[in-house]
């Protein structure tokens, strides 16, 4: 995906522009207009050494693109040279390459060394078909969907890499149902932390949570619908019961429920972010069932191993009304 060029550009695309200007108006991303940002790189010295690596990088995937693979590696080394903060992108570009020559060990390490060096863009590596070939390396998943989950909003990019690789997360639903359906795959769940718990001879942190179930209803008017909230009451402790409630605006509304179903989390270490914070946004892989202690009681709970977890208010607390974000 040919964009990076038109950061640096975008100022320059006024009636006072410079002549390499014109390359980048309107909504062309070819070859051209990418040979012309780099030659507009080379000649402004008020460009910054990120953006013009961002332009060797493109040419780079150009390269590719023209069946002239021979040319990547220069100027993919010219890049990093020119931006160290480019090194993730440019390994990227690599892993894509070897994939492509069928190199799958040197591919697989290209990319997980991309990962580690802060590689974060979903969109090259979900709509770029030179990627498409790296993309089905299985053992390149849990990598795709960390790199789904490095930045924020996390769902929507999960979910965009679900749709490419022909995948569904699983949910509690579909496990609690089907308890060995879905055993190492990858999920986004939402839920609200009741317990943890920091085992030291294992450095190893569970944290129990209540799924979330958020519902999305579009502006149109009234709208009556009925959810359920957890209450604390004097004679029988917390209790859920229906909670009914009418929409009389155009708003669109997001509002979270605690289903009752409950999951766990194993994290190594102890997190503090993540025991502390009272909701959770969670992608990671199914791995079976852990048993957990809540309030006495004694179970067993679908549980995660975490990817990333993100901390977010949902509104849902005991003893508070389903929450209305507008």
């Amino acid at each position: 995906m040919l964009r990076r060029h038109a950061l640096f550009l975008m100022p320059l695309l006024c009636a006072c522009a410079s002549p390499g200007a014109r390359y980048f108006a309107g909504d062309s991303r070819g070859c051209d207009d990418v040979r012309a940002a780099r030659g507009y790189a080379d000649e402004h010295s008020e460009i910054t050494p990120d953006q013009r690596a961002d332009a060797l990088i493109d040419a780079a995937h150009c390269e590719v693109k023209d069946g002239h693979p021979e040319n990547v590696e220069p100027l993919l080394a010219e890049a990093v040279k020119t931006s160290p903060h480019a090194q993730g992108a440019a390994d990227a570009e690599r892993a894509a390459l070897l994939a492509e020559k069928g190199d799958k060990d040197g591919a697989l390490e290209a990319f997980k060394k991309a990962m580690a060096e802060g590689y974060t863009d979903l969109d090259d590596v979900v709509q770029d078909a030179e990627f498409e070939k790296l993309l089905a390396l299985p053992e390149l998943e849990r990598s795709f969907v960390a790199l789904a989950a490095s930045e924020e909003p996390v769902a929507p990019r999960v979910q965009a890499l679900a749709e490419k690789l022909k995948q569904r997360p699983v949910t509690p639903v579909v496990v609690e149902a089907n308890p060995d359906y879905g055993l190492n795959t990858f999920t986004v769940w939402h839920g609200r932390v009741l317990e943890s718990h920091y085992d030291r001879d294992n450095d190893e942190t569970t944290v129990l949570l209540e799924e979330l179930a958020a519902h999305e209803h579009d502006g149109g008017g009234d709208e009556a619908h009925q959810h359920y909230e957890v209450v604390w009451t004097p004679g029988q402790g917390f209790i859920r019961q229906p909670h009914e409630h009418l929409h009389a605006d155009n708003e669109q509304h997001i509002e979270y429920e605690a289903t009752g179903r409950y999951f766990g989390l194993r994290v190594q270490g102890f997190q503090r972010e993540l025991v502390e914070a009272p909701d959770l946004e969670v992608v990671g892989y199914y791995t079976g069932r852990t048993p957990f202690a809540y309030r006495g009681e004694q179970g067993d709970a679908p549980t995660l191993e975490v990817i990333r977890a993100v901390p977010f208010n949902s509104g849902v607390h005991l003893g508070t009304p389903v929450a209305h974000e507008h």
